[in-house]
């Protein structure tokens, strides 16, 4: 996995969705047919490493189902053995203004639509007797055999127009003309309408192109046939087939994915042997005492100039060392930016410790200055590094300062390159 490439609950919630938006969290899915076949892919994309696969046999009123989802066992994929498909997105804030004023189903309406419904019309009349306030931040794909499809945004229902329709996290009801900003969406397109050949190889070269660094798992549902091939982690050559009949009669079942799969170095270094703050001592420790440094050089500073240019008012410049002069200046500049975005990314970062285990977002066109420079902090800190190791040997040199003065200097250049080795380590510059 290339740790620079959850390309939200850079990108469902964290400093990831704080810097992205949803944009990069969200899953992405798509359904796809000719006339004899019907294929569902999707990759969910989630921070939880805890993956899981459990099958519900079929009772006397109820279909026989597979649901993918974590280790709360909340539904977030599943298909019957009608051939009855639904995936969950994660999706910002959708009004349900339609359904407010009916009952809430006394249970889940995603297991409630899997357990009794084969058919998009059944799905459409089963959740208009319900307020769907369960889906109001997040939407629906769902598909059946026939190749009908919908997505519900919160309570908007989207019907398939076409051979095939897409799922991201862009509320498509906002782009009627299906003009959506997000990336993969559109890639989604462009491939599906490239394609020679509709087949389960196409569909998985589908995922490849929009997986992200989160892709916990990829789905490929055979809607005709009852199969599904399930990929792990950005592994898109090896994958287990289960054909849902067969697994169903084996009883209920509760599995691990991971478990499913030989070793994959990416996922035991992403959540086994890379070091995180949050799981290791000494790094968040570090952390720690490296904030309270660059805490210390942004008050530092500031008032350290103001107490000169005050004792030069009183006393005359004569008093003042003034150092050498504009380079002395130009160093503590340089420090105290390097200080000030340290912290600040530090601080940031230490809310969404998800981004030490995945690197930062990828950059792109649509981030916005903001976001941009949140993702640039480290490298433009790497950057000021330069100029500030070249004065601190000068003014040891040079015996400019005070000694308080260039041993501060000297501690604060140290930190800053041992936090920019953290940061190259877990892919943060883009230098």
């Amino acid at each position: 996995m290339d740790l620079s490439v959850k390309s939200k609950l850079f990108y469902k919630l964290l400093l990831i969705a704080v810097v992205c938006g949803n944009a990069v969290i969200a899953c992405s899915g798509f359904v796809i047919n000719t006339d004899s076949t019907v294929f569902v892919g999707k990759n969910d994309d989630w921070f939880d490493s805890d993956s899981r696969v459990w099958f519900e046999p079929s009772l006397a009123d109820e279909y026989g189902r597979v649901y993918f989802g974590y280790g709360d066992l909340y539904p977030v994929g599943a298909m019957n053995e009608a051939g009855l498909v639904m995936e969950h997105f994660a999706d910002p804030y959708g009004l349900t203004r339609k359904s407010a004023l009916k009952s809430q189903y006394p249970g889940s309406n995603f297991d409630k639509i899997m357990a009794h419904c084969a058919t998009i019309g059944e799905v459409v009349a089963a959740l208009d007797k319900d307020s769907l306030e369960m889906f109001k931040t997040g939407r629906v794909l769902v598909v059946d055999q026939n190749a009908d499809a919908v997505i519900m945004e919160g309570d908007t229902v989207i019907f398939k127009g076409q051979f095939y329709q897409i799922c991201t996290d862009s509320h498509q009801s906002d782009f009627p003309d299906d003009k959506t900003p997000d990336w993969r969406y559109n890639e989604i397109e462009k491939l599906i309408k490239n394609s020679e050949q509709i087949d389960v190889e196409q569909c998985r070269q589908i995922l490849a192109a929009v997986q992200q660094e989160i892709t916990q798992y990829s789905n490929i549902y055979d809607l005709k046939n009852g199969k599904i091939y399930l990929h792990h982690f950005h592994d898109f050559d090896n994958y287990i087939e289960l054909d849902l009949a067969e697994e169903l009669a084996k009883g209920y079942q509760e599995i691990n994915i991971p478990d499913l799969f030989p070793n994959n170095t990416d996922f035991n270094y992403t959540y086994i042997t890379r070091i995180t703050p949050q799981n290791n001592l000494p790094i968040l420790v570090f952390l720690i005492i490296a904030s309270i440094i660059y805490l210390i050089s942004v008050v530092a500073w500031p008032a350290g100039w103001l107490i000169r240019r005050q004792d030069a008012h009183d006393f005359g410049p004569a008093v003042v060392d003034p150092g050498p002069g504009k380079l002395a200046t130009a160093a503590r500049l340089a420090g105290y930016l390097a200080s000030m975005l340290a912290l600040i990314f530090i601080l940031v970062s230490a809310r969404f410790p998800q981004i030490y285990q995945f690197g930062l977002p990828r950059l792109t066109i649509d981030l916005g200055i903001i976001n941009t420079g949140l993702i640039l902090c480290p490298s433009v800190i790497a950057i000021l590094l330069v100029p500030m190791s070249v004065f601190c040997i000068i003014i040891w040199v040079k015996k400019y300062w005070t000694i308080v003065g260039r041993i501060h200097y000297l501690l604060l250049s140290a930190t800053l390159l041992a936090n920019v080795i953290l940061f190259w380590y877990w892919g943060f510059l883009h230098i």
